[in-house]
């Protein structure tokens, strides 16, 4: 039986170690990939469940964490300047 390996590109994530096993072998899934401001959404190609009869990468695939910003509240004493001035 031949041996094969899946290398992971995280593409700017936490790193995860390649997997080594023999044709057909049942793969043991690693954790998640971490990438600060993004959530891990899967690998292209999907990683499959038994070890293919070739090498192959599988990458990373992210989805941004929207930033919500608050909006800008006037200062009290801004809001003070106006009711002056009316």
């Amino acid at each position: 039986i031949n041996s094969y390996t899946i290398t992971f590109n995280t593409d700017g994530g936490a790193p995860i170690m390649a997997i080594t096993g023999d044709y057909n072998s049942v793969i043991i899934v690693p954790s998640n990939p971490t990438k600060t401001g993004y959530n891990f959404s899967g690998w292209l190609p999907v990683l499959p469940i038994n070890m293919p009869a070739l090498n192959t990468t599988v990458m990373a695939q992210w989805t941004l964490i929207p930033v919500v910003t608050p909006p800008s509240v006037p200062a009290h004493d801004d809001m003070l300047e106006d009711e002056r001035d009316d």
